[in-house]
């Protein structure tokens, strides 16, 4: 019969080893409850800045859902300006926080204050913040990953980008009704704020985008009355914005090129094609771009296939090293006692 100080020994080990054994199965639970992996849509890798898409536990990676037919068909089509409206802002659940944003960020009086430094020749004659009024946001999807990879392939993209963060763009107008510059609201960490004081488009584009008759003229030139489905997406590498409509089972672009551009890859700012057309100009240059991913191409891409690691693995072995290692010295003190 072993002595009973052997005996505690004994004891002591194995209750430490099935606490050790506790300790690894609770942080593994907690880590995939936390793990940002796990959840759906896009993320800000902490390291790049850059918008990633989500891993799946799919082991080919990240995989877009198959797209080949838009999950709008079948509902009733509607009007284009209806369209454009269900995606103003009055109609969305954070209105009340953007307008208390715009309210503390006070955009028009930096746009003022900084006229000189933003090129805007249409704000030097401004003198006063009460000179420009801010107009009606629209809403602007983020492009992820997906949406790039779709566009790609020639596949919808409608139902990808819907699923994307998004920020809202205001545009500002001078007393004359002429727009003179925007800014963008977006949600950062956690809460809405004015986060660029400027914006990207210049007189035309903004005239285009605040004028929903404008946008419904080009499509009934085309002969589209009605449309399933609208998004509106920036894709920042190629320095534009893209209106896309789903109508008839087809989608269709109206590309707005940044920076008063009238034309860039093989597309004309501000007229509508088929969404084959801009894949087969704008689908080579963005697939070159994405194979040089340490380019700095602005292009939403995936570092690898379990990028970014998650941290719980190592802080969970360490608290089990440490664990084992009290263990070991508890024993040793025991025994010189």
């Amino acid at each position: 019969m072993p002595p009973k100080s052997n005996t505690k020994r004994l004891k002591g080990i194995m209750i430490t080893v099935a606490l050790s054994w506790v300790l690894l199965v609770a942080a593994t639970i907690a880590a995939a409850s936390q793990d940002p992996n796990a959840k759906p849509g896009v993320f800000t890798d902490p390291t790049t800045g850059r918008l990633v898409d989500i891993v799946t536990p799919d082991p080919k990676g990240p995989q877009p859902p198959d797209p080949d037919s838009l999950p709008e068909k079948g509902t009733k089509p509607l009007p284009i300006k209806e369209l454009l409206s269900n995606q103003s802002l009055a109609k969305a659940p954070e209105k009340e926080a953007v307008q208390a944003a715009i309210e503390r960020g006070r955009p028009l009086d930096f746009l003022v204050r900084h006229k000189g430094e933003l090129g805007r020749d249409a704000l030097v004659g401004v003198a006063s913040p009460a000179e420009l009024t801010a107009g009606e946001p629209f809403k602007v999807f983020i492009s992820s990953a997906a949406v790039v990879q779709a566009l790609i392939e020639n596949k919808p993209v409608i139902p990808l980008i819907e699923r994307c963060r998004y920020y809202w763009e205001v545009p500002v107008f001078a007393q004359t009704g002429t727009p003179v510059a925007s800014f963008r609201v977006e949600n950062f960490q956690g809460e809405w704020q004015v986060v660029e004081v400027g914006g990207s488009f210049r007189e035309t584009e903004l005239k285009f985008l605040a004028n929903p008759e404008q946008i419904e003229a080009l499509l009934r030139e085309h002969g589209i009355q009605q449309a399933d489905a609208y998004a509106h997406f920036s894709l920042p590498p190629l320095h534009t914005d893209f209106l896309v409509f789903a109508a008839g089972g087809e989608e269709y672009f109206i590309p707005l090129l940044h920076g008063g551009v009238h034309e860039a890859w093989g597309l004309k700012s501000g007229k509508l094609y088929p969404r084959s057309a801009v894949a087969s100009t704008v689908g080579p240059v963005l697939k070159k771009m994405r194979a040089q991913p340490d380019r700095e191409t602005g292009i939403p891409t995936v570092a690898s296939r379990h990028s970014p690691r998650p941290a719980w693995p190592a802080y969970t072995v360490g608290a089990l090293l440490a664990v084992i290692a009290g263990s070991v010295f508890w024993v040793r003190r025991t025994r010189r006692g």
